[in-house]
């Protein structure tokens, strides 16, 4: 194959593989003839000159687009002349180059995200979309940044204005004369040529003209600004979340949505670890009572099939008494229909024969947040168990805003504690539990799920211990225990 054909067919090859997510390079006319650029071109190559290599492919590229219009002269005889002109072994030489400068240029697409030349092909289409052009535009060049405080230097490479601190109302522009492509100046009244100005306090801020993708603040690598980079991409043009594409409301969809019907939210991964780990090994045998699915009452359990000293296992019902369907209090077989606050006078009633059917274990997952009077409902849940019994408690620290039918409160590992305290309950360190980390809060904002991630990563990120718990936990997970109990004797204080 003659050289311009390889170095044709080898750059278009490269420019599908390399969609170039992080700029966008200008269209400029060809400088020189066709056959003086592929020399330049094969001369970079061979001395490793890249810059010079991109330049040229650029220029080549823009040549290719407005002589495709034209199959004739995009099949010219120049072309084959130019081809002509090169001989074979060279034209491996430069092949061998080319394979070297691709992997230099093609680092996200091949090396990190191991792209389908059918996945390139789409990512491309995608990419000529108005909207996604529109939104490369303003995360690029879009937008005033926080530069510097007064007194401090502003490095800009573009546009540079004073504001007040507190509002950016009437800014002053840096005058044209010393605007400079790169330039550092001191955010001060004198770089604005000793403008009058109120006495609030001020700020610079920098509009960039050009956008090469930069390490800035604390970042350690390119891959951290990338990401910075995507997100900001991806938020803009409702791409993230990626359940919903709204990234300010509708979070009990967004929680569940990118898994459709097989939708495994993180934190109930978490929740079940708990159960298996810790509360299955210490929890009482006997009774057990679990908010159940009110679509199959009587036996909809989850929780309690996995603790094998619960050999009674009853059911509370809210919702068909919230809409009317059943009165507090209704006793059907294995289901109490009950709120919290009535269920203690409901359990001490004659349903069993003993006349007391006060529960061993109660588990109240997720069920906090969604109490307007938190600490009476962990009181009556006390006054629900037989002495010795176990409350099973998880709350989140962290979760979008979720009415069924209310949502009040978040919770700490410290105000955990706190509430289970002082309803009366025992709560040694070890009886703890956090599910979730920082990454893992971003991911379920994010609207990711747990098939997003390897169930080695998951199980990583749950924490066995009072002092284990991540700052950053989802969900907070705890086994109380009524009074007297052994694991009283380790109890926080």
């Amino acid at each position: 194959m003659k050289l311009l054909q390889i170095l044709a067919t080898t750059y278009f090859q490269w420019q599908a593989g390399c969609v170039l997510l992080l700029s966008s390079a200008p269209r400029t006319p060809l400088q020189d003839s066709l056959h003086s650029e592929i020399a330049k071109l094969a001369a970079a190559v061979e001395t490793g000159d890249v810059q010079s290599v991109n330049r040229i492919t650029t220029l080549l590229t823009a040549e290719a687009s407005r002589r495709s219009a034209d199959k004739s002269r995009h099949n010219s005889s120049t072309s084959k002349a130019l081809a002509d002109s090169f001989t074979a072994p060279r034209a491996s030489h430069v092949l061998a180059s080319l394979g070297k400068a691709r992997k230099d240029a093609c680092i996200l697409d091949d090396h990190i995200f191991r792209l389908t030349p059918e996945a390139k092909e789409e990512l491309s289409k995608e990419l000529e979309a108005k909207e996604i052009k529109e939104g490369l535009q303003w995360v690029q060049t879009g937008g005033w940044f926080h530069c510097a405080d007064y007194g401090y230097n502003c490095t800009c490479h573009g546009d540079v204005r004073m504001v007040d601190k507190n509002d950016a109302i009437e800014p002053l522009m840096l005058p044209l004369e010393k605007r400079k492509d790169q330039s550092t100046e001191l955010c001060d009244i004198s770089s604005f040529g000793e403008q009058a100005v109120t006495q609030h306090p001020k700020a610079c801020e920098c509009k960039q003209k050009e956008f090469h993708l930069q390490k800035r603040l604390s970042s350690k690598s390119y891959l951290q600004e990338a990401w910075i980079f995507l997100l900001r991409l991806l938020g803009n043009t409702g791409l993230l979340p990626a359940g919903t594409g709204d990234r300010t409301y509708h979070g009990m969809e967004n929680w569940g949505a990118r898994g459709g019907q097989e939708a495994r939210v993180l934190e109930r991964i978490w929740i079940d670890m708990f159960v298996q780990k810790v509360v299955s090994v210490h929890a009482p045998w006997g009774r057990c009572l679990e908010w159940g699915d009110p679509r199959t009452p009587g036996s909809g359990f989850h929780y309690v099939t996995m603790v094998p000293g619960c050999q009674h296992n009853v059911d509370i019902q809210y919702d068909a008494i919230y809409h009317g369907h059943k009165a507090m209090g209704t006793i059907e077989n294995n289901v109490v229909y009950s709120d919290i606050e009535h269920l203690p006078q409901v359990l001490k009633s004659t349903w069993l024969p003993q006349g007391d059917s006060r529960m061993n274990v109660i588990f109240a997952t997720q069920v906090f947040e969604h109490l307007s009077y938190p600490l009476q409902g962990a009181k009556d849940l006390f006054e629900s168990l037989l002495p010795g019994g176990a409350l099973v408690y998880s709350a989140p620290q962290q979760a979008q805003f979720h009415k069924v039918p209310h949502d009040y409160f978040r919770y700490t590992k410290e105000g955990s504690l706190h509430l289970l305290l002082t309803a009366g309950f025992c709560v040694p360190p070890w009886a703890m539990v956090g599910g979730g980390d920082f990454i893992f809060d971003i991911a379920r904002d994010a609207g990711l799920q747990a098939q997003d991630f390897p169930n080695e990563e998951i199980a990583n990120a749950f924490q066995v211990g009072y002092h284990a718990i991540s700052d950053s936990a989802i969900t907070i997970h705890a086994i109380a225990f009524k009074p007297p109990h052994n694991a009283c004797s380790q109890s926080m204080r």
